[in-house]
């Protein structure tokens, strides 16, 4: 009998350590994942080392377009462009501009509080097989016709968006935040698919940690054949993916971080997501705008490419990054003679287009060193009624 207790406790003992142990395992398991994402990424990029070229030389069809407009127009925040039109959103964000050619052909000007019409312009997009402009403002998406700007209706929404792109009449993709649960306690940030009938969220696509959601650069979707390309600003790693809307797959296209200069520390970014507020304001206050992902990714010549603006470098020079196979290919694009600082507004397709605003003698640096580019974008700012905009647009050579 003694025996056989003595044999029972010495077999639930190495129970007891194997539970331990077992427990010790999972833990530390555990506390290695989470420490994986504190990890900067291997793939750093500094944006201080760089090759400058004349735009001239390293790109193809240079396009330089002045816009006519019968009446002055606001300095434009933000460009979308189509096959057809491109869209101008003013910086007062009351007026759209719709241009045609090289011609604003309308605009939408519906500030009021009458039907049809809005307080401001939070976001927009376009319908291009249903020639609809759809018009975030005041909790609702308001429809309009082009060109003729009619207003078509509006759908009340309860989430607020930083980008959207109409997928079709009915559908629209939205990177969004609203309340998720009834004790408003639960927030969902992501990128949803949205109904154009009622407003309501139908599909969940991926969801963002508050740091990625605060970090998500506020520009357009780009589409590459039946994906959508996005940018994710992350406190350590930054990341470009695709999102596939078929059968809802997200694919990791690019990961990286930036060298110490242009990143937050970890002690930093460690203290101060334990509280919101606080770390919103130290992040205005003191970090460069670059710790956090990039602008307008999009593939270029089947290669990906994306754009960093970094204010603090040299000049606060553009920087596109290309890669190409293993290669990581960093260039500033520079037009001799002048001060413009060549970076896409928005990308279409393989075109890059930027909008040159101001007087035609603001832009000149060097009039000795004024290449032609140059002095085509002079020409036709001088040309210009009343300061309108002058539209550059390129396409990135294959074989940069």
């Amino acid at each position: 009998m003694f025996v056989a207790i003595v044999g029972f406790e010495i077999a639930n003992s190495t129970l007891l350590v194997m539970k331990k142990l077992f427990y010790l395992l999972i833990s530390l398991l555990m506390i290695s994942l989470t420490g994986c994402k504190d990890h900067y990424s291997e793939n750093i990029i500094d944006l201080d080392v760089f090759e400058e070229v004349e735009l001239s030389s390293q790109t193809s069809d240079v396009n330089v377009t002045s816009v006519k407009c019968a009446i002055p127009m606001d300095e434009i925040l933000r460009m979308i462009g189509y096959d057809d039109y491109i869209f101008m959103l003013g910086t007062h964000r009351s007026q759209i501009y719709c241009v045609q050619g090289d011609s604003v052909i309308s605009i939408l000007d519906a500030a009021g509080r009458g039907h049809g019409e809005y307080s401001i312009i939070n976001d927009f997009t376009f319908d291009e097989k249903q020639n609809i402009l759809y018009v975030n403002a005041d909790q609702k998406i308001m429809k309009y016709d082009i060109p003729t700007m009619s207003f078509l209706g509006a759908v009340d929404i309860s989430f607020t968006t930083s980008s959207m792109i109409a997928l079709n009449s009915d559908e629209m993709l939205v990177n969004c935040s609203f309340i998720e649960d009834d004790s408003n306690s639960k927030v969902y940030r992501g990128i949803c698919k949205v109904s154009l009938t009622d407003g309501s969220i139908l599909n969940k696509y991926y969801e963002l940690d508050y740091f990625n959601n605060f970090c998500f650069i506020s520009n357009d979707f780009s589409k590459s054949g039946s994906e959508y390309l996005l940018s994710l600003g992350g406190a350590f790693v930054n990341k470009v993916v695709s999102l596939n809307i078929e059968d809802g797959s997200v694919k990791e296209l690019d990961s990286f971080s930036f060298s110490e200069k242009w990143r937050l520390s970890k002690n930093a970014i460690k203290q101060l997501k334990r509280n919101e507020s606080d770390f919103k304001s130290y992040f205005w206050d003191n970090c460069p705008q670059y710790c956090r992902g990039c602008h307008y990714p999009a593939i270029i010549n089947n290669r990906l490419t994306y754009w960093f603006f970094p204010e603090d470098n040299e000049v606060g020079r553009e920087i596109a990054v290309i890669k190409d196979g293993e290669r990581t290919i960093c260039k500033y694009f520079r037009i001799p003679g002048t001060n413009i600082t060549v970076n896409p507004y928005f990308v279409k397709g393989n075109r890059c287009v930027y909008v040159i605003q101001g007087t035609a003698k603001s832009i000149i640096d060097n009039s000795r060193e004024l290449s032609d580019l140059g002095k085509e974008i002079y020409n036709a700012m001088s040309n210009q009624s009343v300061n309108n905009p002058v539209l550059l647009s390129f396409t990135i050579d294959k074989g940069l």
